[in-house]
């Protein structure tokens, strides 16, 4: 616990939002008089590995899905990887104004039956050049990122035609009771030059709403982008953390 207490603090305190945060989760724990009641999961994805993290694709028509659809981990583009790290990259092309990718997986060891305050801190790679024009919306400034975290799996569901996610997680830039809103990935360089160079970004955020643990001492936790961007959008996950506070 202590190696991973110390690597997220390194990580973190990269951003100011990231320091931000950790205040806020020092102060909320603090006042709920159980400071030492925290909880880590710090996800990396060297040789390959994808650390319980699965993929999944949901907000789109049968009528209209693409098949341009795809999950994997492989090596961070070279213009963000001078250490030869891995990520978890994700692509899926929009034909219907709405696509979902996400990756997601169970933490588990918590309190049975508990609730937790949960933040994320997220360190990612983008292509999407800032101020651009695009059919549906922005390659980056429409594609929202978003993170969650649920009692139940959360999976895709097909609701008269439609694949639906499982819990509330908001549409496009309008966030539901299981998500939190993190930005969008459009990565700060001009548009019409950046020659497709990926950047490598970092977020934080602190969910809006806790979540209770199920009987087994497991939360659902979930990354993802919510697309307007009617094109193809790939991402790189290259660092994930997971906060979770226990509530008095």
């Amino acid at each position: 616990m202590h190696s991973l207490r110390a690597m997220l603090s390194r990580r973190i305190f990269l951003s100011s939002a990231g320091g931000t945060l950790v205040s806020s989760l020092a102060a909320r724990a603090s006042a709920q008089g159980e400071p030492q009641k925290l909880t880590y999961d710090v996800s990396t994805f060297g040789k390959g590995r994808s650390n319980g993290w699965l993929p999944e694709f949901s907000d789109f028509s049968l009528a209209t899905a693409s098949t341009n659809r795809m999950a994997e981990i492989r090596p961070l583009p070279s213009e963000t990887n001078p250490g030869g790290r891995f990520g978890y990259y994700l692509q899926g092309r929009n034909t219907s104004d709405d696509l979902f990718m996400f990756i997601k997986k169970p933490v588990v060891k918590l309190a049975p039956e508990r609730m937790y305050d949960v933040s994320f801190y997220i360190e990612f790679a983008s292509s999407a050049p800032s101020n651009c024009t695009g059919i549906g919306g922005a390659p980056g400034e429409s594609v929202w990122l978003k993170a969650g975290a649920a009692t139940q799996e959360p999976v895709a569901v097909l609701e008269s035609g439609e694949i639906r996610l499982s819990v509330d997680k908001g549409n496009q830039g309008a966030v539901g009771r299981n998500a939190v809103l993190m930005g969008n990935i459009a990565n700060g360089l001009p548009c019409n030059t950046a020659g497709g160079r990926f950047v490598l970004l970092q977020r934080a955020a602190l969910l809006t709403n806790p979540v209770k643990a199920d009987g087994s001492g497991s939360v659902w936790v979930f990354v993802g982008t919510d697309s307007g961007f009617e094109g193809t959008t790939e991402i790189y996950y290259a660092f994930i953390a997971v906060w979770f506070s226990l509530r008095a």
